[in-house]
């Protein structure tokens, strides 16, 4: 008798203890690194009210930088200049057309944002071209560590691919094997609440296709993608298909099928 109870004791304890494992495993928070991907390309320069919308991005973006936690795992990439961004001349933004001008100008690091901040503040006018795809490909391929750590991109764009690149596809080729990509967009629309169409790549990646018509609508964006975890599936309001969502707030949400459209 006093067998078979050490016998069940031994079980009852190998059970709960290999419960407990698998479930802290299921729910353990994963390791981030946050990569902005910076659109500064010559349509950069169009006005958004009373400033282009280059400046209106940076203003926000400082503040939302000057917010997150000193551990935050954060670094910056920009397209459009090349390494002659903090000379160039206003008359000289539309003469120039390298398709391979992207850079890493700030490498994903813990208490990085006023070294991105910094940065930024170097950059004169938007001037360049659009090349999406290969800033993607290249951030993927060298811009992160090789750890599981989940790899965020926050790609901030007022257009699509001007360099013949196909973002979709590209992203699409890395899903098959990559699942530690999440890819949210801020996609910045024109006067005439047009946008570039680059959905595709949070709809692969669970990603957020944030849409910004207006200048405060980029510090709602930020709110969304920077300051709101990745693994929150909740954002109020939402909107799908440009119809607000009720509901509650504690109710995951699949943001592959969601645009945002935050300017209320």
């Amino acid at each position: 008798m006093i067998k078979k109870l050490l016998l069940f004791i031994l079980l009852f304890s190998f059970l709960v203890f290999n419960t407990q494992s698998v479930f802290a495993a299921q729910n353990a928070v994963k390791d981030e690194e946050i990569l902005i991907i910076l659109d500064y390309s010559a349509s950069m320069n169009k006005k958004l009210n009373d400033k282009t919308r280059a400046r209106y991005v940076l203003l926000y973006l400082y503040d939302a930088l000057a917010t997150l936690p000193k551990n935050t795992k954060i670094g910056l990439r920009v397209f459009g200049p090349d390494n002659n961004y903090k000379n160039v001349m206003p008359q000289n933004v539309h003469t120039f057309n390298d398709c391979t001008a992207t850079y890493l100008r700030v490498p994903i690091a813990e208490n990085n944002a006023q070294a991105i901040t910094d940065k930024l503040s170097e950059y004169t006018h938007p001037f360049g071209q659009t090349p999406v795809a290969l800033s993607l490909k290249q951030a993927i391929e060298n811009d992160f560590s090789k750890s599981n750590s989940i790899k965020h991109i926050i790609l901030i764009t007022d257009g699509t691919d001007t360099c013949k690149g196909n973002p979709c596809a590209y992203m699409q080729s890395v899903s098959k094997t990559r699942k530690d990509v999440v890819v949210d967009v801020i996609s910045i629309a024109d006067a005439e609440g047009n946008y570039g169409n680059l959905s595709c790549l949070p709809k692969l990646t669970k990603g957020r296709y944030v849409v910004v018509k207006s200048t405060d609508d980029i510090k709602k964006s930020f709110d969304i993608t920077l300051k709101t975890d990745i693994s929150v599936k909740t954002y109020e309001p939402v909107y799908k298909n440009n119809t607000v969502q009720e509901g509650s707030t504690s109710e995951p949400i699949d943001y592959s099928n969601y645009i945002f459209e935050i300017n209320y």
